[in-house]
């Protein structure tokens, strides 16, 4: 019994510690967004779903505790169940379906975590798109990038909406129709993306209420000229719900 019990630690603490470094894939990141300004960085699976892998950065699994690493992946799972469930089927009724099976062949996306600076909820890259003959730095995925940071953090469904709307946009517009579409407009439809979810009620403590206090901070921004800061999300985030309300 005793031998049984040593051997079931042991695979429990694998399982735990060792997940995130059992297959691990090189993946080229956005050096802006990495605080170390990396362009590439080593992760592993942590979960799967039915439509999206999830990876989370080598070099962010180290630093952490078993305890955070345990519930780091419970997060994740978690997340996983909620995309497959909510975010995946509800998003593409309303704005349309990704490239599927895609550049990679595989119906399912990935999701990478990995740490970013702390007011970045998420991003996503179009070169990722296409082959590597077309983009050198591409990852030859339908992906996602999100701040692993912020796992815990109740908004992160609502970063990881936002960002599969972005790669819903690119398909509908880039490839289906070979155009861009206009920034502001792309980001008032992730902006949207979580209310249509419903993840902004209750109000306190969602991306919502977040966009609000940024927009009474700096109300008079352009709508249109986008400088990728915390005012210009605020602004379409705000004449998206406008126009959710009166318009559906």
């Amino acid at each position: 019994m005793k031998i049984v019990k040593i051997i079931l630690f042991f695979v429990a603490q694998f399982f735990v510690l060792g997940i995130a470094n059992a297959n691990p894939v090189v993946f080229n990141v956005d050096s802006d967004f990495d605080p170390k300004g990396l362009e590439k960085l080593s992760a592993s699976l942590i979960a799967e779903g039915d439509n999206a892998y999830f990876f989370v950065s080598d070099v962010y699994w180290a630093g952490l505790t078993p305890y955070k690493r345990s519930v780091f992946t419970q997060n994740a799972e978690k997340l996983s169940n909620e995309f497959d469930n909510v975010i995946y089927p509800k998003l593409r009724d309303a704005f349309g379906n990704e490239n599927n099976p895609g550049v990679d062949g595989d119906p399912k996306i990935t999701i990478l975590f990995a740490e970013f600076d702390k007011d970045v909820g998420g991003y996503f890259r179009e070169q990722d798109g296409v082959s590597k003959a077309r983009n050198t730095i591409s990852n030859e995925r339908e992906m996602v990038y999100l701040n692993a940071i912020h796992i815990d953090n109740a908004r992160m469904k609502s970063f990881l909406a936002h960002e599969f709307q972005h790669l819903i946009t690119y398909n509908q517009k880039n490839i289906k129709h070979g155009i861009s579409e206009d920034v502001w407009l792309n980001e008032l439809r992730s902006e949207v993306a979580p209310t249509i979810l419903g993840y902004d009620f209750p109000y306190t403590g969602n991306n919502l209420e977040a966009r609000v206090a940024s927009f009474l901070e700096e109300s008079s921004d352009s709508l249109i000229e986008w400088e990728n800061e915390s005012k210009d999300y605020a602004s379409t985030n705000l004449f998206g719900q406008y126009s959710l309300d009166h318009y559906g």
